[in-house]
């Protein structure tokens, strides 16, 4: 009997940001949700990106609408969240077939920060996609890595000041001027520099 031992799959970093009406799926809705793949090379694989209509029995946060929302500065991605708006279970199943081409090549593995929020609107969104669809769609799992985790285990490691945790901040490019709350653009922000954070921890920092 010959012994063939697969080569172990590379992982794809799916680092996605979502973007809603309030603080829960079970009462607000999520609105746009884009995802950014990317290796540990840094190397763009993969992205997704859609606006989803509201639900009939989900509701705007007040306190969100009126905090964010409505702020000026948010007025241009508000905007972007009303085009092109699409059923969640098709969106949720064009996600399904294209992360099950996926993972025939990558060990899948979710980013987002903070990854309790965007997870929990994730997971309830595809999850009844996959009641009302009725076929059989691609298991997202349960987990998600939160970039805030990463960041505080690699502070707490090199015990970092707030002012040198700040500058290395920025080296990474954490913060961007155009930053406005584009889900896919956020999302492509926070992959890259989760990765870089994660290379910095197993000793890669010089390829970043």
């Amino acid at each position: 009997m010959i012994l063939v031992i697969m080569p172990e799959k590379k992982t794809l970093y799916l680092s996605f940001d979502i973007e809603t009406d309030g603080d829960t799926p079970v009462l607000n809705n999520m609105l746009g949700l884009g995802i950014y793949g990317l290796d540990q090379d840094l190397n763009e694989i993969f992205t997704f990106d859609a606006n989803i209509y509201p639900l009939p029995d989900k509701a705007p946060e007040t306190a969100c609408m009126e905090n964010f929302w409505n702020k000026e500065e948010n007025q241009a991605a508000w905007a972007q969240l009303q085009l092109n708006q699409r059923d969640y279970v098709e969106v949720c199943v064009e996600l399904s077939k294209k992360l099950s081409e996926l993972s025939k090549d990558y060990k899948l593995t979710w980013v987002a920060a903070p990854a309790s929020f965007d997870f929990a609107f994730l997971k309830a969104y595809y999850e009844q996609s996959k009641i009302s669809y009725g076929k059989p769609m691609h298991d997202i799992g349960f987990s998600c890595r939160c970039g805030s985790t990463l960041w505080s285990i690699y502070k707490e490691k090199h015990n970092l000041s707030n002012k040198n945790a700040d500058e290395l901040k920025k080296t990474l490019g954490e913060f961007n001027p155009e930053k406005e709350h584009f889900a896919l653009e956020d999302a492509r922000f926070q992959g890259v520099w989760y990765v870089k954070v994660l290379r910095l921890l197993i000793g890669k920092s010089h390829l970043c």
